[in-house]
């Protein structure tokens, strides 16, 4: 890769970092960020459109010969962060990592991107059918980007990359999400006569325990479902029983059918339960046998000099939405650590290979 794609990539990410794009903040920082994008791209040529769902901006940037959003290839990233200290917004770098918030998380796989398309639309190389889905509300579940886009804007592919950080590997399954809020009902009563009531918060713990007993959780990392009580809220008072009580449920699933037995265990032992699901997404699939994914494994054993192999993760990504339309998708980024941490920072020896295998396997598209 040649020193001054290098260095762009790292200008670009010390001026993506420094908007505070912060995913529960303000959507004002984001749209400026998305309009500083697409002045990059637009000064050599390249067309871009603006899309925006409940004040959350997004964009596609492609070649002007493009008529539809119908692609080949779609490259996603998004833009927004989790929240962090001041001192994260201004990127430094140390033994060939830049740190600072969304370095890796995702703001250097954009970077990458938006140089990589303007790179090859420069050369001549740039297929028609090859585009950057842009986006703004990933850490808030994808709604009102990925899937919006992909449901009411009509957008399509044969083939969907996001960028969260993999260490350079495909990841072609994810664990889906279900996150419910339970709700309790007791009898309340003062706390000096705790018989005449019917405490919920009692009866919530032993739900709680029964529960983890009836479901044994994996002691290390295996493809199961997985669940976590986060978070519980009970009663008004230090002196009176609580009438009602409520428990956050965080299921991360494999399959339907493995979220349907853990939401019939709720069922059976949470007695007289409420159940209100606050979000619910579909598992990552995406067959090993696909072409474009051995293609592009071949690609980085060749880059890389050795051998690479499919991973499955627990995290949820926004490639979910794509596969709920049956477009083969997958998780592929570059090396770092501390994602959502104090200290955060992408390796740039590992941005330079994303560069050099996603520029070969864009190559492919015609």
């Amino acid at each position: 890769m040649h020193s001054n794609n290098t260095d762009t990539i790292v200008q670009l990410i010390h001026d993506f970092v420094s908007f505070k794009t912060v995913s529960s903040g303000s959507d004002i920082i984001k749209e400026e960020l998305i309009n500083f994008i697409e002045l990059f791209v637009q000064k050599v040529g390249l067309q871009t459109y603006k899309f925006y769902r409940n004040g959350k901006p997004s964009m596609l940037i492609y070649h002007p010969q493009k008529e539809n959003w119908n692609f080949s290839l779609l490259l996603h990233g998004h833009i927004d962060v989790v929240h962090a200290h001041e001192e994260q917004y201004h990127t430094f770098i140390n033994e060939g990592r830049i740190h600072g918030r969304g370095t890796l998380d995702m703001k250097g796989s954009v970077a990458v991107f938006v140089l990589l398309l303007k790179n090859l639309y420069l050369s001549n190389q740039l297929s028609p059918n090859v585009g950057i889905m842009l986006t703004s509300d990933e850490e808030q579940g994808g709604v009102d980007g990925v899937k919006y886009l992909l449901d009411e804007e009509s957008i399509t592919s044969d083939f969907f990359i996001t960028g969260e950080p993999t260490d350079l590997y495909i990841v072609n399954r994810h664990k889906g999400v279900w996150r419910s809020k339970l709700t309790i009902q007791g009898t309340s009563a003062h706390s000096s006569t705790p018989w005449l009531g019917e405490n919920s918060l009692h009866k919530t713990s032993k739900y709680i325990s029964d529960f983890v007993a009836k479901n044994p959780q994996p002691l290390s990392s295996e493809w199961k479902s997985t669940y976590s009580f986060n978070k519980i809220e009970s009663g008004d008072s230090i002196n009176k029983i609580p009438d009602v009580s409520s428990v956050w449920i965080d299921i991360r699933f494999t399959t339907n059918e493995e979220l349907n037995n853990l939401i019939s265990s709720i069922n059976e032992i949470f007695k007289d339960v409420e159940i209100e699901t606050l979000f619910t997404s579909p598992p990552l699939e995406t067959s090993e046998d696909n072409e474009k994914i051995k293609k592009l494994n071949n690609i980085i054993q060749v880059k890389l000099r050795n051998k690479s192999e499919l991973h499955s993760k627990e995290y949820a990504t926004d490639a979910r939405y794509a596969s709920l339309h049956n477009i083969p998708a997958i998780v592929f980024g570059p090396s770092g650590n501390g994602i959502h941490e104090v200290d955060e920072y992408v390796e740039i020896s590992s941005l330079e290979k994303y560069y050099e295998i996603l520029e070969d396997f864009c190559m492919n598209f015609k």
